[in-house]
């Protein structure tokens, strides 16, 4: 997708500086897809206790999983 921004120098030009980008345009999208994975970490975060899915460690480390062969 294409779109316009409006970004002040000093901002654009300390983000070039802290990213390490060539251009602006990349370091704009590692800054959003920064944002996003930091977002995602967050809700998982959030979610941390609120699903019990009822799992016993000793029985899960001792049981013997049985090799596939997807090929």
């Amino acid at each position: 997708m294409r779109t316009t921004i409006i970004i002040d120098d000093k901002s654009a030009k300390e983000l070039l500086e802290l990213s390490h980008a060539e251009t602006i345009t990349k370091a704009i999208r590692e800054a959003i897809e920064s944002f996003i994975k930091k977002q995602r970490i967050k809700r998982l975060m959030e979610m941390r206790g609120t699903i019990d899915l009822k799992i016993d460690l000793d029985e899960l480390r001792n049981t013997e999983f049985r090799k596939v062969d997807f090929s």
